[in-house]
């Protein structure tokens, strides 16, 4: 059971940071938490320290592993991150709690194009109904697995009615599906909600927003249209997590004009950060590979994984190249 396997690897990380004789500090976890953050802030060194010694005396309350993890990931330690976050999935069986630490592992998999992790860590963060993994579950479905089911999508704009990013990937599924007016009717939505004209979708903020502009105009058959907001989703400095692959293989980018097809062949082949390993940490050795999963359905969990994840990753923001 994946539970099983991240608790193992839980324990062993406590038994060896126990070992290595963190710092006694009194108080509860809500004090130790607040005197890390305050050492961090002021960027002393002892903020580790703090942090890891919070997990060693409550090695069963999420928060101090979630606070260590994101501690570590802010500083770029993803391989750090990642054995913080996995403390945490073991700490507990609520899902609820769990929930934030798998997406993080999720997010930094999906960084690191280790893509059935990410699928397997979005999902368990799915079924503790984590909000924000709902959204990037739905984003990872589309672009990374190319899937047409939209219920995700619709159940996100349930909740919220003017996530532009959403509403882009409905209206792209509407426009595939022949549906021209639904889907002119939920890109003006996206627009509305920017506060833009469609043309002005390029230069979004957003990233994601330009890429799933550019997804909408090439199934529109715009392709001057798409190019734009494609070369500005690829200009931007944090640009979607997606390899050329991805673009390839999306039923919104099938047979692009020249326009179109020259900027997808500007789209980097690999991400990254593609090419590091498994990161491993304080003698904590990467998961077994993680085993395919079914999407879930609305209105159930997702299935339980078979396997462990070995992925890490940092707060609630879509994945993006560094």
């Amino acid at each position: 059971m994946l539970v099983v396997a991240i608790a193992i690897i839980a324990s062993t990380q406590v038994a060896m940071w126990i070992s290595a004789g963190p710092p006694a500090l009194p108080g509860s976890v809500e004090d130790r938490l607040e005197k890390a953050a305050e050492l961090a802030h002021r960027g002393s060194p002892g903020a580790d320290e703090a942090y890891r010694a919070t997990t060693v005396t409550f090695p069963e309350d999420v928060r101090g592993w979630l606070a260590y993890g994101d501690h570590l990931a802010s500083k770029g330690d993803d391989a750090g991150a990642e054995a913080a976050y996995q403390g945490a999935c073991g700490a507990s069986e609520n899902r609820a709690k769990t929930a934030p630490a798998w997406r993080r592992l999720g997010m930094i998999a999906w960084r690191h194009a280790r893509w059935r992790e990410a699928e397997t860590a979005l999902n368990q963060a799915v079924a503790g109904e984590d909000h924000e993994a709902e959204r990037a579950y739905a984003l990872f479905r589309a672009t990374v697995r190319h899937s047409d089911d939209d219920e995700w999508a619709r159940r996100i704009l349930e909740r919220s009615p003017d996530d532009a990013a959403m509403l882009l990937l409905v209206a792209t599924w509407m426009a595939l599906a022949g549906h021209a007016d639904e889907a002119a009717s939920l890109c003006a939505r996206a627009c509305s909600a920017l506060d833009c004209a469609p043309a002005a979708l390029a230069g979004a903020s957003d990233p994601w927003v330009r890429y799933l502009a550019a997804r909408l105009h090439a199934a529109n058959g715009d392709a001057p249209a798409a190019a734009a907001c494609l070369a500005g989703a690829l200009a931007h400095p944090r640009r979607p997590a997606l390899e050329r692959a991805h673009l390839l293989g999306d039923p919104a980018f099938a047979n692009p004009p020249a326009v179109l097809g020259a900027v997808i062949g500007e789209w980097p082949e690999r991400l990254p950060e593609a090419i590091l390993p498994a990161p491993e940490r304080a003698g904590v050795p990467p998961a077994a590979p993680v085993a395919e999963t079914p999407a879930p359905t609305i209105g159930s969990p997702p299935a339980t994984p078979r396997s462990g994840t070995d992925a890490g990753g940092a707060g609630g923001e879509l994945p993006a190249v560094p």
